[in-house]
């Protein structure tokens, strides 16, 4: 027979495992960030009054939350008490990050997880049932032992994904999950080009990256002799992945056409402007025995944002070249930029200010947003692409690891249905397409 004080001390402890707090991580996609938030809201407010801080500059605002880099959300799912955590690397470092169990300050562009101390300072705002607090500069790392059951992990549960795993170079152990939405590409121009610009087709942007163009090329107009060069995202990002294979297995960045922007005050809308432009800089990406490197010219921005607010700030047609003249532009500093970016990041680039004249360009002649191309836009034309006349369109993934407790699975599977439901806010929900495609760039034929 077990000693009496023992088999209390067993029983106290299986109960406080049992009603210990989970601890959900999300990485990924900066594409799909927006739905995933909304969702974790969806299912906390479910369960009544919950916490959010988030990582941004500026007091607190509803809705901010769904673009912030890194975000904390804490409340009750199922009559759980939950935590959910969430910092975006990226849809292939997410994979990266959730398949090798890495510590995401290895990804590139993540923060890092946001502490629960961060939540409910005095700069808060309710709304409905919703605390909502920004966080300049927050505190990263591991909340303290006794917060949760055990230390934090600095790995990460899932990942949001705008490509397959398969096409990944991380393909091992597999993830479990599926698809849970469609998310959708736009072309934008950079602030001060010539509106008439309307219209880019795959081989205009093909001979951006390759050889680069004038201006004239895409508007017509001889006048227009300013080369146009393309910002982008680094290999840690599904856009990445989804333009050069929309391009094309044979098309890559070339060495002289991806630029990288030096720029004063406040970007993306604000008093910033452009003040040099050169060939982004040469890097080397995630921890050995994962490190892939880039000369200058082949890497990117770590998150969409950042290409966003790049092309939102006027001064590339008066920018100078960078002193490194190993860095310099083929064709010169002074330029016009283009991006391919989601829906959510496009409507960034374009929001309408005094300074800003960034605007979409329809794709293959074929315009899948309703409204001003110039202006941030509620609605789209989701019939272009769920009947396939638009292309530039991938599937969103909800992908976890192996091995989480029965509590975190029961969470994982609520949230990966109410991301599905919530899919709208980002792209296009799942049920709503009559095409598919079996592979990113591939052959769309009717379902």
């Amino acid at each position: 027979m077990k000693p009496i004080a023992l088999v209390g001390a067993l029983v106290l402890f299986l109960a406080g495992v049992s009603h210990a707090e989970e601890v959900i991580h999300v990485v990924g996609s900066t594409s799909f960030c927006a739905a995933t938030i909304t969702a974790v809201e969806d299912l906390l407010g479910a369960g009544g009054a919950y916490s959010v801080a988030y990582k941004h500059p500026q007091p607190s605002v509803d809705h901010d939350e769904l673009s912030a880099s890194s975000v904390i959300l804490r409340g009750t799912i199922s009559g759980k008490q939950v935590t959910v955590k969430c910092s975006w690397t990226g849809s292939i470092g997410g994979v990266l990050a959730v398949t090798k169990q890495l510590d995401i300050s290895q990804i590139p562009g993540a923060d890092g997880w946001i502490l629960q101390s961060n939540i409910g300072s005095t700069a808060s705002i309710t709304i409905g049932n919703k605390t909502l607090n920004a966080v300049p500069a927050p505190s990263y790392g591991t909340d303290a032992n006794g917060t949760y059951s055990t230390n934090e992990t600095l790995t990460a549960d899932v990942t949001m994904s705008d490509v397959m795993q398969f096409s990944t170079p991380y393909t091992t152990p597999v993830l479990l999950g599926g698809k849970v939405g469609v998310v959708v590409y736009e072309v934008v121009l950079n602030n001060g080009a010539s509106t008439a610009v309307t219209n880019i087709t795959k081989q205009q942007i093909a001979a951006i990256l390759s050889v680069g163009i004038p201006l004239s090329q895409l508007s017509g107009n001889p006048t227009d002799i300013l080369p146009v060069y393309c910002i982008g995202r680094n290999v840690a990002s599904g856009a990445r992945l989804s333009m050069l294979a929309e391009l094309g297995s044979n098309i890559n960045f070339g060495t002289q056409q991806v630029a990288e922007a030096t720029t004063s005050g406040t970007i993306g809308g604000g008093n910033g402007l452009i003040t040099q432009l050169g060939l982004y800089h040469a890097e080397s990406l995630f921890p050995s025995p994962y490190t892939q490197s880039f000369v200058v010219g082949q890497s990117g921005y770590p998150s969409g944002g950042q290409v966003a607010d790049i092309l939102a700030t006027p001064g590339s047609s008066s920018a100078t070249d960078v002193a490194d003249v190993s860095r310099q532009l083929l064709f010169g500093a002074p330029s016009w930029l283009i991006g391919y970016l989601s829906r959510n990041d496009a409507n960034r680039a374009v929001k309408k200010t005094s300074m800003n004249t960034a605007h979409r360009l329809t794709f293959n002649g074929v315009q899948d947003w309703t409204g001003a191309a110039d202006s941030q836009v509620t609605s789209y034309a989701d019939n272009v692409v769920t009947e396939g006349l638009y292309s530039a369109w991938e599937y969103e993934s909800f992908l976890y690891r192996s091995g989480l407790n029965s509590n975190q699975s029961s969470i994982v599977s609520a949230l990966q249905t109410e991301v599905a439901a919530d899919a709208g806010i980002s792209g296009i929900p799942l049920n709503s397409m009559n095409v598919s495609k079996p592979v990113e760039g591939g052959l769309i034929t009717h379902l």
